[in-house]
């Protein structure tokens, strides 16, 4: 059986991997996609990640399953990549303005690395809970150029094409996997008008002391520092969650109001 995948981001590789993971070759996949790894396109969404593994994702049991599984299963990616991937682990500090569900916190507990609840006294001003454990950070844009480059030394074929309609996805394989993400909004024969963006935006920096993340989830903002792996010391401040904003384009008064927030929330410095 051959398998074809739409769409050439995280998602895309990530199917890829699996698939060969259970025993797939390599030479019966193809990944068909208008942009690739080291493209850079506002339509191209895996590169401008953050990106780390966070614990902002629903409490339902079906979520809770897929964040164990993620987290678990990326030592094993590290290994199989190898050193300098951009992917690696980093401690975490994450603040709610809320109380997460009790299901969630026993969920993270049963398996975060180091994971410990911060006592309510030293929480900052504002935070309703807290807890410190290691995470997972990506260099998201190298992480995705060394996948795909291990991918292809598994025989897994990449096409460069616009698909118009799933309908085209055929002429690969019978099995098709759709990894567009928002772009299976308006994908001819398996439209999706429930897919909207959450548009976000982001500040780049370059600050060795930093090391570790800072997160903080509120009802209105996102509050973030993410150290990137293997960057030369760049770092990921953000950000806006902005559901059902289309806009490309980035403003200033978000910047400074990033800025702003960041400094607030604050980063350990490494020792």
């Amino acid at each position: 059986m051959t398998f074809a995948i739409l769409g050439c981001g995280i998602v895309g590789l990530y199917t890829a991997l699996n698939l060969v993971e259970s025993g797939v070759r390599g030479s019966e996949i193809t990944i068909v996609a208008e942009y690739l790894p080291g493209d850079q396109s506002i339509n191209y969404t895996s590169p401008w990640a953050g990106g780390n593994f966070s614990c902002i994702s629903p409490d339902d049991a079906q979520t809770l399953h897929f964040d164990r599984t993620t987290y678990t299963h990326l030592a094993a990616i590290q290994k199989l990549l190898g050193s300098g991937c951009g992917l690696d682990r980093r401690p975490s500090t994450e603040y709610w303005e809320y109380l997460p569900d009790q299901r969630k916190i026993e969920s993270l507990s049963s398996y975060l690395q180091d994971f410990a609840i911060i006592p309510s006294s030293q929480l900052p001003e504002g935070a309703a809970f807290g807890i410190t454990y290691v995470s997972w950070n990506f260099n998201c844009p190298k992480f995705l150029e060394v996948l795909k480059e291990y991918l292809a030394t598994t025989g897994v074929v990449f096409v460069r094409r616009k698909i118009q309609n799933v309908d085209e996805m055929f002429e690969f394989a019978r099995t098709v996997f759709n990894c567009t993400g928002i772009g299976a909004r308006g994908l001819g024969g398996a439209e999706d008008e429930n897919i909207y963006p959450a548009r976000g935006q982001v500040v780049v920096i370059k600050a060795p002391h930093i090391n570790e993340n800072r997160m903080r989830w509120g009802t209105e903002d996102v509050t973030y520092v993410i150290p990137r792996p293997d960057s030369g010391s760049q770092v990921v401040l953000g950000g806006y969650l902005q559901a059902n904003n289309w806009c490309a384009d980035t403003w200033k008064t978000e910047t400074d109001d990033i800025i702003r927030r960041t400094s607030q929330l604050g980063a350990k410095k490494e020792c």
